[in-house]
């Protein structure tokens, strides 16, 4: 056996190194994957729990966002369904079923319920809406939980402005020597015209219908048949009930709506010179002026006394379910109530049936007139306002026809804005939150 070099005995040696280090370097890892994998046996749980949290967090997230787009949904439902209603103003929304105005309607698996509360505006009274701003609050529902929006919402009426001193829906007979003058003294029928005698009008005579013209009438403006239709407004006396001071029922009963609910003042049929004479009737046939203000009466009025005098005359707005009918010399001034609306505050007499003036009035007649079935206007009243027939079906019988005739005066410059709402509205978003 050769003996070996001394170069061969340095490369054994070397090679002999190389496997011990390498041998130490392989225990080293095998320590290090251990480490490694024991941290990641303790780090697992707390990924795992992470992963849980994210999921629930997006979870609840995606729930949130529901409740939310159910909550809207029902704010846009309910202010689509008050633009829609064309109300003359937001007090029937307050007081109908307590406000609800939208009451679990299903939409996106759940459910929202909308109710309708007044902001403060300073009357004192959350049924009374004076300046057309409103809360609505949404509460969407949706496998037992909640989501609450709250939106404060402006609503502009358009209100009508009559184009004339007399307008009509049905056929008009005018008479005698009346006046209609003014900026604005025309007159106008939906159906047909008569006008005979010896009348003044200032503006323009026209109808939908046929224009008959004879006697000696003045008419300084234009005089055409067969024209386009005006609008009359449709008026629902119950939408003032709330606006008046008193309301006198079909009973015979008096309330007073300076409380809510209104409170009983009188229940005998008589008070300060009103009386109740059965079947919806009441009566003023003295010369006591009953107090100032304005009534809401369920039934009839007939006033045929003398209330009040030229110097202290009776301030009073007349709103009814039935007829008015006016005779005799009493003095009225038209009620203006500070707190409501202008168009409140301009309307003098709305009947729900027939409107009849007659007799020889001690006071101007001042503001907005309106008969929801006939009229009639005689003897030497004088107006400064505006007088409106809806001419509805006849149900009431105290006037057959719409006539103006006898001496009267109406005096009509424009601009005499109305409550009535003509259908247009438009919804100002003044606040929103998400609660």
């Amino acid at each position: 056996m050769r003996p070996q070099t001394d170069m061969e005995i340095k490369i054994l040696k070397d090679n002999s190194l190389r496997f011990r280090s390498l041998d130490n370097e392989s225990g080293l890892t095998m320590v290090m994957v251990l480490l490694f994998l024991v941290m990641l046996a303790a780090l697992a749980p707390i990924a795992v729990q992470k992963t849980v949290l994210d999921t629930k967090m997006t979870a609840n997230f995606k729930t949130d966002k529901q409740l939310f787009f159910i909550a809207d949904a029902g704010v846009q439902d309910a202010m689509n369904a008050i633009f829609t209603t064309n109300s003359n103003d937001l007090d029937d929304e307050l007081t109908t079923n307590s406000g609800v105005i939208r009451n679990n309607i299903a939409f996106g698996g759940g459910n929202y319920t909308v109710t309708v509360t007044d902001n403060n505006d300073g009357d004192g009274n959350l049924n009374d809406d004076t300046d057309n701003v409103v809360y609505l609050t949404s509460v969407g529902t949706r496998n037992g939980e909640t989501k609450t929006v709250r939106m404060l919402l402006r609503a502009t009426l358009d209100t009508w402005l009559s184009p004339g001193a007399v307008i009509s829906d049905g056929t008009l007979m005018i008479s005698g020597n009346p006046d209609l003058v003014g900026t604005e003294g025309s007159v106008h029928a939906n159906i047909n015209l008569e006008i005979s005698g010896s009348p003044t009008i200032s503006k323009d005579a026209t109808a939908s219908g046929s224009l008959s013209i004879s006697g000696s009438p003045s008419i300084s403006g234009v005089q055409d048949a067969g024209v386009a239709n005006l609008t009359v407004p449709t008026a629902v006396p119950l939408d003032y009930k709330m606006d008046a001071d008193f309301i006198l029922d079909a009973t015979g009963k008096v309330y007073s709506t300076s409380t809510d609910p209104p409170t009983l003042i009188d229940g005998d049929g008589s008070w300060n010179g009103w009386d109740y004479v059965g079947s919806g009737r009441w009566v003023v046939s003295g010369s006591t002026a009953p107090p100032d203000g304005m009534y809401y009466v369920d039934g009839d009025v007939n006033i045929s006394g003398n209330p009040g005098t030229t110097a202290n005359p009776w301030a009073t707005s007349i709103v009814t379910e039935g007829h008015i009918e006016i005779s005799g010399n009493p003095a009225f001034s038209n009620y203006k109530d500070p707190n409501a609306a202008e168009g409140i505050q301009n309307l003098l007499f709305v009947a729900g049936t027939d409107l009849k003036i007659n007799g020889n009035p001690g006071q101007t007649y001042e503001g907005v007139m309106y008969a929801g079935e006939q009229a009639s206007f005689a003897g030497n009243p004088d107006v400064n306002g505006v007088l409106m027939i809806q001419n509805n079906a006849s149900s009431d019988g105290l006037v057959s026809e719409n006539n103006i005739s006898g001496n009267p005066t109406i005096t009509y410059n424009g601009s005499l804005s109305t409550p009535f709402a003509t259908g247009g509205m438009e919804l100002t978003t003044l606040a929103w939150q998400e609660m």
